[in-house]
């Protein structure tokens, strides 16, 4: 498949994850027109592919549960093209300073969570802010991205990761 035949791209959503990121800074950078489209695991990306040959869609090899991606598809689905490109600034994000009890993370940046605070495990980054806005978490793991326009705080930031 021909990437510039392509007419749309999914990545994890929902707006403000770092694949968003990756994939509109590919399109500038080659001069593409796609459509960006959001989904709620890559998993399910996968099978609207396959269903779609206009379409293809970019996955993080931080992605915790990369082999759901690769094996089930070795004959169906092919990598067309490897990049790097940097993640937004990850932060600890709450709506106030108060006592953290739980913290929403995706799985991929759970190691930067204090090992003894309780999990809630979100699809993507951007899920564990909403999940925090939604007082279903205390506090989160985030991008700046998902938090811009928020009332949530930043109380810790871990930088930018390539």
């Amino acid at each position: 498949m021909k990437i510039k035949k392509l007419k749309r791209i999914y990545v994890l959503g929902p707006k403000g994850t770092n694949s968003e990121k990756a994939i509109i800074n590919y399109i500038r950078k080659n001069d593409l027109e796609m459509e960006v489209l959001f989904t709620d695991t890559l998993e399910n990306a996968a099978e609207k592919v396959l269903k779609d040959k206009e379409s293809a869609f970019l996955w993080c090899v931080a992605y915790p549960n990369l082999h759901n991606l690769i094996f089930p598809y070795l004959d169906k689905l092919s990598i067309e093209e490897v990049f790097l490109d940097d993640t937004y600034e990850m932060v600890l994000a709450s709506k106030s300073k108060g006592k953290i009890e739980t913290i929403a993370t995706h799985p991929a940046p759970a190691y930067l969570c204090d090992s003894s605070i309780n999990k809630c495990f979100s699809t993507s980054n951007a899920d564990s802010a909403q999940k925090c806005l939604d007082n279903t978490a205390d506090a989160c793991i985030t991008t700046t991205e998902a938090i811009k326009n928020t009332d949530l705080l930043v109380l810790d930031n871990y930088g930018s990761f390539p």
